[in-house]
């Protein structure tokens, strides 16, 4: 399908074939980069956003997933982050394959779009712990912002963002007396992290 997405959004796989060629410092790459790290923990807000708003209309929530494997201990932490990079590259390929095959089916760039909000929507609303139809909006602004990055600026950038909201979904806490504070502050610095890195990179020699 690589033709395909090379005709239909030329910039998507720009920023992706740099970081395979290993040109980290390009400064596309850290501008894809920090897009992802920015829209990532927006992602993590207006999701969140979702389980308070169904507490607050007394609409009953789902169950929270299985505990973190992040919690049993240092290795296990590290091969979480690890192996996020992996989940996000699965999830943001599913995204453009479906795109371009909607695209090739409707012929129609906007109904394209429209159709994939529509789907991944409701997928991403059922997998969120809020009530299901308070998860619908905070689903389609998300996967929106998604599309809009992924046809705009690049596959790149769509993996950054699911890696920093995979992130962000480790437990963390301000108490410091926590056994997992550690590992929110973790999570938390490698966000920071690669967020001044992409800036750094986007600016290039200036």
């Amino acid at each position: 399908l690589e033709p395909f997405v090379r005709r239909f959004w030329p910039k998507t796989l720009i920023s992706w074939t740099r970081v395979l060629d290993g040109r980290w410092r390009d400064p596309r790459v850290g501008r894809d980069l920090l897009l992802g790290v920015f829209v990532g923990p927006m992602g993590t807000v207006v999701f969140q956003s979702s389980v308070f708003t169904s507490a607050l209309f007394g609409l009953r929530t789902g169950l929270e997933g299985s505990p973190p494997r992040s919690l049993l201990g240092p290795m296990d932490l590290i091969a979480e982050a690890v192996q996020l990079p992996l989940f996000g590259i699965l999830l943001a390929l599913m995204i453009l394959i479906l795109l371009v095959m909607l695209r090739i089916v409707l012929r129609y760039e906007r109904w394209a779009a429209i159709v994939a909000l529509f789907l991944f929507a409701a997928v991403f609303s059922l997998a969120n712990p809020g009530h299901v139809y308070v998860a619908w909006l905070p689903a389609g602004l998300f996967i929106g912002a998604v599309i809009l990055l992924l046809t705009r600026f690049g596959l790149f950038a769509v993996v950054t963002t699911f890696v920093t909201t995979d992130l962000l979904k480790f437990p963390i806490t301000t108490d410091s007396s926590a056994f997992y504070f550690g590992n929110g502050l973790f999570a938390i610095v490698l966000v920071l992290a690669l967020a001044v890195y992409g800036l750094y990179m986007s600016l290039g020699n200036r």
